[in-house]
């Protein structure tokens, strides 16, 4: 793989190269109209000057450009003097198209041979940045003279950043967030769970700022699903790898002087699930009833050992409405529920229960499941939706329907919702639906997975699934 400098050589070699092809080409046409004028000869002689002259111009037009790319303008005594090639070579461009003119004139070929407004401006430009003021002045007024474009003189050069620019706003971008990071843990050390994401977020375009400017070269991978290297890299270990997280998840207690109020032993925080049932027998009222008497059976959990009886109580009081503990019932229906799994995991207690209801005199009973997930720091539900970054429905959707599909092709799931039935692991994110809610009867309670690796993008930074991925 060829360098940066000899790119350059090579290119002021090629531009030589069309240099002298040109000169051969006014030199040729000068020899075969000065003893006589033959229109066929003239023509194609005059169209060989015309040719090749655009491809010597426009070869160092390119090369001006290219060379910024190449990192030649970082060298100003080689920008200087290209500089100076340049000026000499837009010296000529009025004899080139006067020559043009003159012939095409006397051919009588009508035809467009001046350039355009903007053309030959990165050598206008490369001129006017390194040469002195009156060789520009007269530059341009050859060109003026000649109607021949000066944009590239007239005009300044867009504002573009070197790349020691770059190194250095980069670095002063990550010292000063750096600082101001610390700066805010001294003196916001319990931030809401939105600062914090935000202070994360800093964090990590701080570090990559930094490291940006470090010498070496750093890879990072995550899974399957993300490779990073340099500044990229450490933005993504900042960011994603969390190391605060259980320091942010402990809330600090408040010192208590030991010679005022004793200290009180701390209760360890160890919660506890305990299954309760209840079963009742109820007779039915009513005089044509199938059933005589209904089963009332309905399984639930509670929870204990969270250290406070008030959120304890707040988290056992949703489980038993859900479930249906603390229902009226006639004796009109039968109805069944029990739990098929309960697990605290990540700080989210989730409870899937499954049963049936048969409302007495009814074709039939009806399958029914539903779920519970509630964060046991606060004792708030975690709905379906707390999962997910905004606009995660479509393409919820399009899994979903792609997996049921799979399995019941005459299917007729629409779309999620909300407070979606759900439940999760460590590998699979599993949508739940009662019976004909996105199936026929005959298929039952219908179970949807979903691969966690596959909802990466979708996932919210607050939600549990992000502490799983």
């Amino acid at each position: 793989m060829s360098t940066k400098e000899q790119d350059v050589v090579l290119a002021k070699n090629r531009l030589a190269e069309f240099k002298s092809s040109y000169i051969d080409a006014i030199t040729q046409y000068v020899l075969k109209t000065q003893g006589g004028w033959d229109s066929g000869v003239a023509t194609s002689s005059l169209l060989d000057i015309q040719r090749k002259g655009a491809e010597y111009y426009n070869f160092c037009e390119e090369f001006v450009g290219n060379s910024s790319l190449l990192g030649a303008h970082g060298d100003g005594l080689w920008a200087q003097g290209f500089a100076e090639d340049c000026y000499a070579i837009l010296q000529t461009m009025p004899q080139h198209f006067s020559l043009l003119q003159s012939g095409f004139e006397r051919l009588k070929i009508e035809g467009s041979y001046r350039p355009s407004s903007t053309e030959y401006a990165n050598m206008q430009r490369l001129c006017k940045k390194y040469l002195k003021a009156p060789l520009i002045r007269s530059l341009r007024q050859s060109l003026v003279e000649n109607s021949l474009p000066t944009y590239g003189l007239d005009n300044r050069e867009g504002f573009t950043l070197t790349s020691g620019v770059r190194i250095v706003v980069s670095f002063s971008f990550g010292v000063v967030f750096l600082i101001a990071i610390i700066a805010i843990a001294i003196f916001l050390p319990n931030p809401t769970d939105f600062q914090y994401i935000i202070f994360r977020l800093v964090a990590s375009l701080s570090a990559a700022g930094v490291v940006a400017v470090m010498s070496g070269f750093i890879e990072i991978k995550f899974g399957g699903w993300l490779r990073a290297g340099g500044a990229l890299a450490v933005f993504a270990a900042v960011f994603w790898t969390n190391p605060a997280e259980k320091i942010m998840g402990e809330k600090p207690s408040e010192s208590v002087p030991q010679q005022h109020v004793p200290t009180p032993p701390s209760a360890p925080y160890q919660p506890k699930l305990e299954y309760r049932k209840v079963s009742k027998h109820i007779k039915d009222y009513r005089r044509d009833t199938n059933v005589d008497v209904a089963t009332i059976e309905l399984e639930y959990v509670e929870v204990s050992g969270l250290g406070d009886a008030y959120l304890e109580k707040k988290i056992n009081s949703q489980i038993q409405h859900r479930i249906g503990v603390n229902e009226s019932f006639d004796g009109t229906e039968d109805r069944i529920m029990h739990v098929r799994s309960a697990r605290i995991d990540g700080g989210v207690l989730s409870v899937v229960a499954e049963g049936y209801f048969y409302g007495h005199n009814a074709a039939g009973a009806h399958n029914e499941v539903i779920s519970l997930n509630i964060n046991v720091r606060n004792g708030e539900p975690v709905e379906f939706k707390d999962l997910f970054r905004s606009g995660y429905v479509e393409k919820i959707n399009t899994m979903a329907s792609s997996e049921l599909t799979k399995t019941i092709p005459e299917n007729w799931f629409k779309t999620v919702s909300d407070n979606q039935c759900y439940y999760f692991d460590n590998s699979y994110l599993y949508l739940c639906f009662s019976e004909y809610e996105a199936a026929a009867g005959a298929n039952g309670i219908v179970t949807v997975r979903l691969s966690l690796d596959d909802l990466r993008g979708l996932v919210s930074l607050n939600g549990p699934l992000a502490y799983i991925l």
